[in-house]
């Protein structure tokens, strides 16, 4: 973020200092010095820009003048602001990268274009990826014409063209759910709204995309164009600065960023999850996260946001979709955490890593030479994210998900593993250390006690750990299964979330990197942002009302 009131005061003082001579002295002298703390006017100017993102008005300067300078009123009222809460999502998006842009939402098959590779003028939306399966020629559209649909069975007629060698309909007119009060043309098969297929398999379902009765449901409701799912990625990240708006605005402790279970939704980000979703199984919503019936009664159109509980699993900002999205491993999902709420970045040593070439292969990098280093911490961390997938943002319920599971471990031996087995449990391995975890969910991995391993190979009982959760350590499942939230209660225990938290608000405000020097008064800040119950608002008032804030220049 940048600070208007020091780059525009360094580059007119600047100015005025190079080759200045006689009169232009008397004007250098009226630049503020940073030995010198900034009081009235430029102080109010300082506060309103960095709290509000604004310049104060000529009113606020005349209140100033008359109190003698910038009161406490003046502060509270700009910390009590929408504006300073608008301003604190803003910060955020530095910290959680809550955007994302290229990411497919949805299966392709589900997305309405209305130009087709091989005609450049289609006239009417259709899905380019399921020309073959409903025409009989892929990237080919419907003819430019009313189709005609028998008003008896519902079927709609087609005509064989050769030049396409396709069997061609007409256009349907149809309200679409993101402009109901206007109609487009689309390609009849595509505009279809049946419930579901002649095998009963849902229209609205993955499995639906691949029956040629189905197609985009009701107003189009289960397919998006490019445009609506640009404005569902969108949503996507403005969920989560709603989200810090609200903790800042109400007042709620900080901590509630990353242990909150409520989420907030807007039309499309409500359409999206109850009517898109379910056709990409990359992210589905499971009811033991999100109970999507409750974004029923949300209309796409609607720019409200709405708090919605999810299930206890759901860990703030950590476990948001976009969270998800951006950081697509669990390692770096808990790197991010560290780094950038936590002020612990994952870097080697200056003098460099230890490394020993003769060392025995070790596949767990929490023990393995040099990775160690970093890996000895991060990947205990990652594994909260455990029962997210990577790659996705999908829940992994214990009830479909168990620590290990037969079908998993079977296919590790025998081969024609499902898409499932493979994303999500251990199937593949070289090493006795690795296969040994054959047929267990990912994040169990190597998290079996030295002293059980040991045991069953002195005794040969088997070639495998067995399958029982018993044989982890309790921590290690209070890891996996409790998720995230207890990596943050610990960092609120230990005291690292809130000097992680001090030394944001001192580079956002302050605009400097703090320094060791800084240590009695990051950790004096850092009590009184504890003491206070994680008050957003006592630590920044702490910070701007501080000399090093008022000194910058």
């Amino acid at each position: 973020m940048i600070h208007l009131r020091r780059v525009t005061l360094a580059a007119m003082c600047g100015a005025l200092a190079f080759g200045t001579t006689g009169a232009q002295a008397e004007e250098l002298a009226h630049c503020p010095q940073p030995s010198v703390a900034a009081e009235g006017h430029h102080y109010l100017r300082a506060l309103s820009l960095d709290l509000r993102g604004v310049v104060p008005s000529v009113e606020e300067h005349d209140a100033v003048q008359l109190a003698g300078g910038v009161t406490d009123a003046v502060i509270d009222a700009y910390l009590d602001s929408p504006a300073f809460a608008r301003q604190v999502a803003r910060f955020h998006r530095s910290l959680l990268w809550n955007r994302v842009t290229d990411t497919a939402l949805v299966h392709r098959r589900a997305v309405l274009t209305p130009t087709p590779f091989d005609t450049p003028n289609a006239p009417a939306l259709y899905s380019r990826w399921r020309a073959g399966m409903l025409r009989g020629a892929q990237f080919v559209a419907c003819l430019d014409e009313p189709a005609t649909v028998d008003p008896a069975t519902g079927q709609i007629a087609t005509v064989w063209d050769a030049d396409t060698g396709a069997f061609r309909e007409g256009w349907l007119e149809v309200s679409p759910y993101w402009a109901p009060e206007t109609t487009v043309k689309v390609c009849a098969f595509d505009a279809s709204a049946v419930a579901s297929a002649a095998d009963g398999v849902s229209c609205k379902s993955r499995e639906g995309l691949l029956r040629a009765q189905c197609g985009c449901g009701p107003a189009l409701s289960w397919c998006v164009t490019s445009e609506t799912e640009q404005v569902m990625r969108d949503a996507l990240g403005a969920a989560v600065d709603t989200l810090v708006e609200k903790v800042i605005a109400a007042d709620q402790p900080y901590t509630d960023l990353f242990l909150s279970n409520v989420s907030y939704f807007n039309g499309p980000l409500a359409h999206y999850w109850y009517h898109v979703a379910q056709r990409y199984d990359l992210y589905p919503a499971h009811s033991e996260m999100l109970s999507v019936g409750l974004l029923a009664d949300i209309d796409y159109t609607s720019d409200t946001w709405v708090p919605v509980e999810q299930g206890p699993q759901h860990t703030g900002v950590l476990t948001s979709a976009v969270y998800l999205l951006r950081f697509t491993s669990n390692r770096r999902r808990a790197r991010r955490y560290f780094e950038a709420f936590l002020g612990q970045p994952f870097v080697p040593p200056s003098g460099g890593l230890d490394i020993d070439a003769a060392a025995p292969a070790e596949p767990d990098l929490t023990k393995k030479d040099g990775c160690k280093y970093c890996h000895a911490i991060l990947d205990p961390s990652a594994e909260h994210w455990g029962r997210w997938t990577q790659f996705g943002m999908q829940y992994l319920q214990p009830e479909t998900h168990p620590p290990c599971r037969a079908d998993c471990l079977a296919c590790a031996y025998e081969g024609g593993c499902s898409q499932d087995c493979i994303s999500n449990y251990v199937t593949q391995g070289v090493l006795s250390k690795e296969s040994v975890f054959f047929g267990w969910l990912k994040p169990y991995q190597f998290n079996v006690e030295a002293a059980l391993l040991d045991a069953l190979a002195a005794e040969a009982e088997a070639t495998k750990v067995v399958c029982e959760p018993q044989l982890v350590a309790q921590s290690e499942l209070d890891h996996i299964e409790l998720g995230p939230k207890i990596l943050v209660k610990r960092t609120v225990v230990d005291g690292r979330l809130a000097r992680g938290a001090v030394t944001n608000v001192i580079r956002w405000l302050v605009g400097t990197a703090t320094n060791p020097d800084d240590g009695p008064w990051i950790d004096a800040l850092a009590q009184a942002f504890a003491t206070s119950g994680y008050d957003y608002k006592v630590l920044v008032r702490s910070v701007v009302t501080s000399e090093r804030y008022r000194r910058v220049q």
